[in-house]
């Protein structure tokens, strides 16, 4: 198994839209991180095509990590089952 990134969300946003990490970029938030992301995506795609092309005989899998979060919502009372149901049958 391959990673490419690890959570790159994360990495374009706190490196480049608020600063958190280095290089510390937080005067263009709203252009910077979607740049960063793009070449993360171009750079990911490249690695699969290196990968799928000279390495194909291992049988090796090529991953980006995503950072998920889960909110329980507690105020509001909604039947979950019934709306995905209804999603995955359309």
């Amino acid at each position: 198994m391959w990673i490419s990134f690890n959570e790159p969300g994360l990495t374009a946003w706190t490196c480049y839209g608020n600063g958190g990490m280095a290089p510390g970029r937080s005067d263009d938030p709203g252009t910077y991180p979607y740049i960063v992301t793009r070449n993360i995506i171009l750079a990911h795609a490249e690695g699969y095509h290196v990968l799928k092309d000279k390495y194909s005989s291992q049988k090796g899998t090529f991953f980006v990590t995503v950072l998920w979060f889960f909110l329980k919502i507690k105020e509001i009372n909604i039947d979950m089952d019934n709306i995905l149901l209804s999603v995955i049958s359309h």
